[in-house]
């Protein structure tokens, strides 16, 4: 319906629109090899290069400090150096794009399918639900929505508390039990909330933590990649 299709090259995955209103839009993430692109807010110089080798502007871009919550600022409201505490942003700006950190958390970009609106979110397990809030930020309207790689419920095991609050929450399909134990799935949470709200979803496929084309948390420890998700209409 809209012609998603998805690309990856050595250090960035990029997935673009064929449909007429969606076209001008564009999502870019950095993959492992591209370095660590630091946190929320934060320029290293792997993320100062990698936005100039994509052609993005680093005074244009807008990002916010991370606080695995579900908060979604307007990226028109701040300018850098000011940014808020929030793990979202929407936006209308053709001269901005918006920006967050990812390393097992899930990058959710979410579009109106009239071409004026756009906005993407950082979904953990603590902060799902904050893809619904951006959607209803957007305003009326169709809309189109790209959950991007996370730890997947093949790797993201979790205790039966944890489990059970979250498939609670999310619908039965959000947690899988197995016989080693209890697993989130983050793409069933999110699928779910967006389309019961009428929202088209696409997923780009791929676990942070099992490959290693992708930056984790849980996979190398504390001194993990960060990875940069970003949007935007071009």
């Amino acid at each position: 319906m809209h012609g998603f299709s998805v690309e990856f090259y050595d250090d960035f995955l990029r997935f673009y629109f064929s449909h007429s209103s969606l076209s001008s839009f564009y999502g870019f993430m950095s993959l492992y090899k591209a370095g660590d692109m630091g946190k929320s807010a934060e320029f290293t110089d792997e993320r100062l290069r990698w936005l100039e080798e994509r052609g993005i502007d680093r005074d244009s871009l807008r990002c916010v400090r991370q606080v695995h919550g579900r908060v979604v600022a307007d990226a028109s409201s701040f300018l850098p150096g000011d940014e808020p505490e929030a793990d979202g942003l929407f936006c209308t700006d053709d001269s901005l794009v918006c920006g967050v950190t990812v390393a097992d958390c899930m990058p959710i970009w979410v579009f109106r399918e009239d071409g004026t609106a756009w906005g993407i979110v950082h979904s953990g397990w603590r902060g799902t639900g904050i893809a619904a809030l951006l959607a209803d930020a957007l305003g009326e309207g169709r809309k189109v929505a790209v959950l991007g790689p996370s730890i997947r419920s093949c790797c993201y095991r979790v205790d039966k508390e944890r489990a059970e609050v979250f498939a609670s929450a999310f619908g039965r399909d959000a947690a899988v039990r197995k016989a080693d134990g209890f697993y989130l799935d983050l793409v069933a949470a999110n699928r779910g909330l967006l389309e019961r709200r009428g929202v088209s979803v696409y997923t780009i496929e791929g676990c942070t933590c099992c490959d290693e084309r992708f930056g984790s948390y849980r996979r190398e420890g504390e001194a993990f990649t960060h990875m940069l998700a970003v949007c935007a209409r071009g």
